[in-house]
């Protein structure tokens, strides 16, 4: 099941991350996927207080969802990155916990994730499932959850025209992968 909440996240809360994301110069350039270099802030890359506080918000309220959604006793925050989506990006269909071929990949022990979007003053750049034929439209502070296997195979839309600029996050039942 794919859940969509529309204003989990306020809109002041949004303008920050995204201010807070273009203003920084500790962008992650030391992917293991090179799609990603440079576009992404992490948890160890926040120095803002008041960030590090409104990421604990969410990290309370995503926990909070996925257990009622999905009926988990406990779940927890595996790992988050800001991700920045200039105009021309897209990205191929994947599931997030598995290779297609169906071979492991380094986050096997990922259950749920989820995408929030932090804007959406800009065209194209929407998360479609390509087994559940559904496109999920972004809206500032909407979150969507769901299940991290390849029956939730997923891409991103080609961004058009403006910058994307999403919190993507991932979580585990295994408590050695906690995000400390």
């Amino acid at each position: 099941m794919i859940y969509e909440i529309q204003n989990f996240l306020d809109d002041k809360t949004c303008d920050m991350l995204i201010y807070y994301f273009m203003s920084s110069k500790k962008r992650n350039t030391k992917q293991e996927n090179k799609f990603f270099s440079g576009r992404t802030l992490s948890p160890s890359e926040l120095f803002d207080s008041d960030i590090k506080k409104r990421m604990e918000i969410f990290k309370s309220k995503a926990l909070q969802s996925i257990s009622r959604l999905f009926h988990e006793n406990y779940v927890f925050l595996e790992f988050w990155d800001l991700v920045h989506w200039p105009e021309g990006i897209e990205m191929q269909p994947h599931a997030d916990n598995i290779e297609l071929d169906r071979t492991p990949n380094m986050c096997s022990h990922t259950y749920y994730s989820s995408i929030c979007y932090l804007n959406h003053d800009y065209e194209g750049g929407y998360t479609y499932f390509t087994h559940e034929n559904k496109s999920c439209i972004p809206e500032k502070g909407k979150i969507i959850f769901y299940p991290s296997g390849l029956q939730f195979t997923h891409g991103v839309s080609k961004v058009i025209k403006g910058d994307r600029y999403t919190l993507a996050s991932w979580y585990t039942k295994d408590e050695k992968y906690i995000l400390m």
